[in-house]
């Protein structure tokens, strides 16, 4: 991939992919999410496979949306709630590992995204009850959108959601966890994405 986006610092490592800062062709800041072997290769191929089926839903709900709300600057946005693939590929070049290209289009500063277990781990930080609501809130938005389409994120952690505390935006990254459900999902699995997110609001409140 370093031929066709300029690769940046390094910023994590996980036992399943390699992450780092990438610069996109318009000049915005993008993740290359590198497999650390080709055996995770189908991890990433699905995560690509959800994050795409993702937008595309979330881009005709909007549509939809917009054919009957009253307030015309009223939006769902549920597409801000999980990254955009901007591609996905086998690179060469890179032991043919697979590649995946993100970007977070309404965040100009990736570096402003923190995630929630950091406050209070790293920042020694904590939130307020006002502030824990909204994260709440959104993260209840998000579970709703995703488990509708037969999605389970499967991995609700600290390190997984992301806030931005400025624009109080609220997102997962990490999707080569999910599962697909051919129906409706379980209510047990629902209720445990659902009460692994509010563990982790009730610790950035310490």
């Amino acid at each position: 991939p370093s031929g066709r986006y300029g690769i940046g610092k390094i910023l994590g490592r996980t036992s399943r992919f390699n992450l780092y800062m990438c610069a996109l062709k318009e000049g915005n800041q993008g993740i290359l999410k590198i497999a650390r072997t080709t055996d995770y290769n189908g991890l990433l191929d699905r995560e690509a496979m959800v994050l795409s089926d993702m937008a595309r839903e979330a881009i005709r709900l909007e549509e939809e949306y917009a054919r009957v709300k009253e307030d015309k600057d009223l939006m769902l946005n549920y597409q801000i709630c999980f990254p955009h693939l901007v591609e996905s590929f086998i690179a060469p070049t890179q032991e043919d590992r697979r590649v995946s290209v993100l970007t977070f289009p309404v965040i100009k500063d990736i570096g402003t995204l923190v995630p929630l277990g950091h406050l209070a781990s790293r920042d020694h930080a904590r939130v307020d009850r006002k502030t824990s609501a909204w994260m709440m809130g959104k993260l209840l938005k998000m579970l709703v959108f995703v488990h509708s389409q037969g999605i389970s994120i499967n991995e609700v952690t600290g390190d997984n959601i992301l806030i931005e505390r400025e624009q109080h935006y609220v997102m997962v990254f990490d999707w080569t966890l999910a599962t697909i459900h051919p129906g409706d999902i379980p209510h047990d699995i629902t209720r445990e994405d659902i009460s692994r997110g509010a563990v982790e609001i009730i610790r950035a409140l310490g």
